[in-house]
């Protein structure tokens, strides 16, 4: 577990020991420490840590970390960062444990210090269940200027994945240093994450003491579309050449051993490699298909129907295939392992993939066989000769398509022999289409027939949006209608060959004489505002799919109305093509017609384009609120 944090312009250097460099010391404070009263480059920061170290120590077989925050308070609103939690991972097994935690606070009376020290019986330790604990601790009389002091031991069990440190806080960071020491005898990986910690490259050798120094760290802020802000900290790990599971001392070579030692498990193997009994068991579904793609569907529906999914995610199962057909409910990797035996006996290939999904801390999947960078097991399916992945544990959706945090760039196939990591790719064309005629019904009431279909993942996200909340929610607050002027709502929804929902409605309004008439063309759009308002942006933009929406709408001019005035034409893309709006108003005798397109062909788009992106949003959501405008003629 990692605290909330976020990427920024970092200075990354990596020294020897023995490089002079700014060190901390506990209750200790320089000058600078006593007299900072705001972060240049973040001056609404209500609080700031002043330095934070972690210094680290291989003694086989464990890792011994010293740990030491500085944190000061700027403003009344940070004077919640007295309250601290440090969170840790026990595991089962006691991986880890925390010690000498001791805690201070000083604040400076006419210039002279007062430090108030806390006992050990104002320390707390608190279970978080599923092998995380937590220490908790308040220091009394915190208050503007103070300086906060903490520091902590660890003695880390695990040494084939060290957890490493992530360099930013929820405040603004002015130095975050790490350092470790390993000895000859071992040789780790570095596992670097974010864009600026992978922009420098250095030189890992076989032994001796390494540190990072990173200065002036922005705090974490949330940002409109930032999916999975966990999967781009700045960060760094290490993982022994090879991998071993948590409790072995086992090192595999390549993908293909971890693979095989994988599907060796007891209950991998029930789901891989069913004895006699279960594979009569398998064989006894009787499905009536004319090819493999149809008989898939039937098989993932039938699992969809008979069982159900508890919740529980994970890589491996942890019951036998007996237990799922006893229970007909259990996790993730049990219902699709289920799916690939029920498959695989009726002649379809099936594989399982490990990936690791959005929010799991993993941007970038290394090219080493350890399994501890993946956190969900998926299939991949060959049907008529095409590859789908797929997750069968969602009633909304169909087969061929993967939960949109899923949408991920790679996996690890488990293949006998060719295993290895494979692209994750998945097939569709999201978007919306929209179609309305505006036309007058008597002297004056005008009524507007529209028609909406959400294709593929916008058809998945509005049917699920009508199972859980029904079908008045997505009038109301979806689809923001005016109940009075709307009539002969329809909803309906298909699966196959592709998701399709499709709603149907008419609205009606009425002029009272009014000389001009402002009619906006279309009725929905995805982005009624641009949600990009902030002057910078640190995280990648993740519109979790790419869509194309397609807006018509045609406006009869009745009897004794002109057209007096319409939108121009607009024709914009991002600077990498990957983004793309168009609208075009078509004016004829007694009709205008409009047509839009919005065209997002890349759903993960690099913070750099942000200002060109704020920019392009800002006329797409303009230009669709932009109206017509009719003018009442004189009567003859």
């Amino acid at each position: 577990m990692y605290r909330n944090l976020i990427f920024t312009p970092l200075l990354i250097v990596l020294v020897n020991l023995q490089t002079e460099a700014q060190e901390l010391i506990y209750g200790r404070y320089t000058p600078k420490d006593v007299a900072f009263e705001a972060v240049d480059f973040e001056p609404e920061a209500d609080a700031v840590v002043l330095g934070e170290m972690s210094t680290n120590k291989i003694v086989i077989p464990e890792l011994e970390s010293t740990v030491l925050r500085r944190i000061k308070i700027l403003k009344p609103n940070g004077i919640q960062h007295g309250t601290v939690k440090i969170p840790f991972y026990v595991g089962s097994n006691n991986y880890v444990g925390v010690t000498k935690v001791k805690a201070q606070v000083t604040n400076f009376v006419d210039g002279n210090p007062k430090t108030l020290t806390l006992k050990d019986s104002d320390f707390f330790t608190v279970d978080l269940g599923n092998g995380w604990k937590e220490i908790r601790f308040t220091l009394p009389d915190v208050q503007v200027g103070s300086i906060i002091d903490y520091q902590y031991s660890k003695i880390d069990k695990r040494l084939t994945i060290l957890e490493g440190w992530v360099f930013q806080n929820h405040i603004p960071t002015l130095v975050s240093i790490y350092s470790i020491d390993i000895p000859s005898e071992l040789n780790y990986r570095v596992l670097s994450q974010g864009e600026q910690t992978l922009r420098h490259k250095f030189d890992w050798k076989k032994d001796g003491t390494y540190k990072w120094i990173l200065k002036d760290l922005r705090s974490f802020k949330e940002e409109p579309y930032m999916s999975s802000p966990s999967d781009y900290y700045e960060k760094i790990e290490f993982q022994l050449a090879g991998y071993g599971f948590r409790g072995s001392n086992s090192v595999f070579a390549d993908w293909p051993e971890l693979a095989k030692h994988i599907v060796n498990i007891e209950s991998f193997r029930s789901y891989m490699k069913p004895n006699k009994t279960y594979t009569q068991k398998l064989q006894e579904l009787n499905v009536v298909a004319d090819n493999q793609l149809q008989m898939a569907k039937a098989i993932y529906d039938y699992i969809l129907e008979n069982y159900e999914f508890d919740g529980y995610v994970g890589i491996l199962p942890t019951d036998h295939i007996k237990l799922l057909f006893e229970t007909k409910k259990n996790s993730r990797p049990e219902l699709n392992l289920l799916l690939l035996a029920y498959l695989n006996q009726h002649g379809i290939d099936a594989y399982p993939v490990l990936i690791s999904s959005k929010g799991n801390g993993r941007s970038n999947i290394i090219d080493s066989p350890f399994a501890d960078q993946f956190n969900q097991l998926i299939l991949s399916v060959m049907a008529d000769g095409k590859p789908y992945f797929v997750d069968v544990t969602n009633k909304e959706v169909p087969f061929g398509y993967l939960p949109v945090d899923f949408h991920v760039e790679k996996g690890f196939l488990i293949k006998d022999k060719e295993s290895k990591l494979i692209p994750i790719q998945v097939n569709h064309r999201s978007g919306i289409q929209q179609s309305v005629n505006f036309k007058m019904e008597g002297e004056n009431d005008w009524v507007s027939d529209a028609t909406l279909r959400f294709l593929d993942y916008d058809g998945i996200k509005m049917d699920g949006l009508k199972v859980k909340n029904g079908e008045e929610y997505i009038q109301k607050e979806t689809m923001g209608f005016d109940m009075d002027q709307t009539k002969g709502f329809s909803f309906s929804c298909r699966n196959d060959p592709r998701k399709v929902v499709d709603m149907k409605w008419q609205k009606t309004f009425s002029t009272t004489g009014e000389e001009l008439l402002f009619i906006e063309p279309f009725l929905y759009s995805r982005f009624s505002e641009n949600p990009f308002q902030s002057e910078s942006r640190t995280f990648p933009i993740d519109f979790y799919y790419g869509f194309l929406d397609n807006f018509n709408t045609s406006i009869d001019i009745p009897d004794g109305y002109e057209l007096d005035d319409f939108p121009e034409d607009v024709s914009i893309a991002l600077t990498n093509g990957t983004f793309t709006f168009n609208y075009k108003v078509t004016a004829m005798e007694n009709t205008v017609k409009i047509n839009s397109t919005i065209d997002l062909k890349q759903h993960v788009l690099p913070a750099i384009l942000y200002q060109d992106l704020k920019y392009f949003m800002e006329i797409v959501t303009s230009k669709l609120k932009e109206p017509v405008v009719l003018r009442k003629t004189a009567q003859p």
